[in-house]
Parts: C-alpha cells; structure tokens; sequence
C-alpha cells in the first residue's frame, strides 16, 4: 500500500470534512472514533483528522496496483483546496537510499 499525507497550505483558510468529500465524490466513514473518507470508484480511502470543525490532515491509502489515477485525483483536489501532499515515508525508511 502507498500512502500520501495531504495537510493544509500555509495560509489556506479552515476546510471541512463536506469540502473533502464534495471534492472526491466520497463518503465518510465513523468507526468508533475514527473518521475515514472513502473514494471507492477510485479505490482509496484516507484517515482524516480533525480539529476544532475542520479537516486538520488526511492520511491517503492508495492501492499498490496502478495508483496514477487516484494520485491525479488527490494532486487535482489538494491544488483546488490550497492544500500540499506528501510521500509519507516511515522512520525506518529514511536512512534507504533507494527511496
């Protein structure tokens, strides 16, 4: 599984859970306390944090298999929204010079 981080730019206003999921044609998704946003026609689904009303983070879990697509449609919506996306690379992996 690839993952990307997708955070808020510098001075992008506050974005709401309902400004992710109209952008994304998703749906969210409560799991005790955890909230997920899910595109299944694009077969990803992201871990969304949340401060004070509004999406502070969103931890994308794309598909190992061919991810161009869903990587298009979050570089499209992370660019409308003002937001950044990153490669989320684990500790171990830094120090890996084939990343």
């Amino acid at each position: 599984m690839r993952e990307l981080l997708a955070l808020p730019g510098w001075k992008t206003a506050p974005t709401t859970l309902e400004t992710w999921t109209d952008r994304l044609q998703g749906k969210v998704v409560r799991d005790s306390d955890e909230v997920w946003l899910e595109v299944p026609a694009s077969h990803f689904r992201g871990y969304v944090v949340i401060e004070d009303d509004h999406v502070s983070a969103i931890n994308f879990e794309l598909p190992e298999r061919d991810p161009d697509a869903s990587i298009a449609l979050l570089e499209k919506a992370v660019a409308d929204l003002g937001w950044e996306l990153h490669a989320d690379v684990e500790e171990d992996d830094e120090d890996d010079p084939n990343l």
